[in-house]
């Protein structure tokens, strides 16, 4: 295995986004309806919007790099997170605020490729305003919407389980906290309905089993 090789399965945003969507379609079950209507609408989008600047296809293209960056970045901030922990555990208390905080969702707006995708986005939506068209990106932004409610959260806590099995690695003397492992799980567990008890054997696994077997 290259460092590439490991790096690119750990940081590619369209892996991240995609395996967001497979654990929303396994956890939540209103989630696959989402994903059916968005397909719906997408395909309906791109057969009765042709030759507009940007086009259906560069607007959809952009909504994808857009959130695949932003779920990259909570990624990050998950396995931050975790080493914060470590590292001082009042910051655990974290875990009783709100998500947007956690997340530190303020922040996304100045990520560069989401900045550049954004811009696609907006003026996308501004071209369908203005034709009266705009109706035919409501389903499309239904489910972006999901992702951002549930895939965010989601995703903050695969980097803060993917930070488990790394950080022994490369520091000494660092062990997972498995009080603020537990925590975390049975405060999301709660507030999205889902069961995520399972989920760090099955992220290991995934990301960072088949990057060692590489």
């Amino acid at each position: 295995m290259t460092v590439d090789t490991f790096f690119s399965q750990v940081t590619n945003p369209k892996q991240i986004l995609a395996k967001i969507k497979e654990l929303l379609n396994r956890v939540n079950p209103q989630f696959f309806e989402e994903e059916k209507k968005y397909n719906k609408a997408a395909l309906k989008l791109k057969k009765t919007i042709i030759n507009t600047i940007p086009s259906a296809e560069e607007y959809l293209a952009a909504l994808e790099e857009s959130y695949g960056y932003e779920l990259l970045y909570i990624c990050w901030q998950g396995f931050q997170y975790n080493l914060d922990c470590f590292n001082s555990p009042v910051n655990a208390l974290l875990l009783q605020g709100d998500f947007e905080t956690l997340h530190r969702e303020r922040r996304l707006h100045t990520l560069p490729h989401t900045q550049e995708a954004r811009a696609t986005v907006n003026a996308f939506h501004k071209a369908m305003k203005e034709a009266g068209l705009l109706a035919l990106t409501d389903e499309i932004s239904e489910f972006y919407t999901a992702i951002e409610v549930e895939g965010y959260k989601i995703a903050h806590y695969i980097g803060f389980l993917f930070a488990n099995h790394f950080l022994p690695l490369v520091i000494p003397g660092y062990t997972p906290d498995s009080v603020i492992t537990n925590t975390y799980a049975m405060l999301l567990s709660r507030v999205t309905g889902f069961n995520l008890f399972t989920l760090e054997n099955e992220i290991y696994q995934e990301f960072f089993r088949r990057a060692e077997n590489e």
